[in-house]
């Protein structure tokens, strides 16, 4: 059986409790017919965050690479008892970190590329089974409550930094029909896709 290579890249701006999280899943990954490499943006601002990144790749020598200390400020993102808040400027910060991992992994040749955000953990096949399914592209949706009261919305929309509904380019809405298109689409993400 053949040995593919995959990149694992992430992004990383988190809290020290997750992060360790985190990579702790990262690391009981199986390996069976793969070899993992991995590449992380290190946009944390907690110096014991950067310290576990470090100590992760250097556990992982020769097989992480750590783009330290990320070239970009860190307004546009903040987190408090309820949400976290994002601007602009902070997911075109963070499109653009993804855009270098996507970049190194095409250099360098590798046979798939695993992108994941740093507060999530996975089952330790979660590679080999994306593997097996053999589909040039695979992505989950997320549901997160953004308010603790409200109801859970995907991790994915039809535009901007937030926009859940379909609209031609000009075309004026009423907010009946923002509502009604934005119900549409969040039922349609709600449908399973067995692969």
């Amino acid at each position: 059986m053949k040995q593919h290579s995959v990149l694992i890249g992430s992004p990383i701006h988190q809290e020290y409790p997750i992060l360790k999280e985190f990579l702790t899943s990262l690391s009981e990954l199986k390996q069976t017919n793969i070899t993992i490499h991995y590449m992380f943006v290190d946009d944390n601002t907690d110096k014991a965050s950067k310290q576990l990144l470090r100590n992760f790749a250097q556990d992982n020598e020769g097989s992480t690479e750590i783009i330290a200390p990320s070239p970009y400020d860190h307004q546009g993102y903040s987190r408090n008892g309820n949400t976290h808040i994002w601007n602009h400027q902070a997911i075109w910060k963070v499109a653009e970190f993804k855009n270098q991992i996507i970049k190194h992994a095409r250099d360098k040749g590798y046979d798939y590329l695993f992108l994941i955000d740093s507060d999530l953990l996975i089952h330790p096949n979660t590679i080999e089974y994306l593997i097996r399914i053999d589909k040039n592209i695979i992505s989950t949706i997320f549901w997160t409550k953004w308010q603790i009261n409200a109801d859970p919305l995907p991790q994915v929309w039809v535009q901007d930094e937030y926009t859940l509904y379909h609209a031609t380019h000009g075309e004026r809405l009423s907010d009946e029909e923002k509502k009604r298109r934005t119900m549409e689409f969040i039922n349609q993400l709600k449908v399973p896709w067995n692969v």
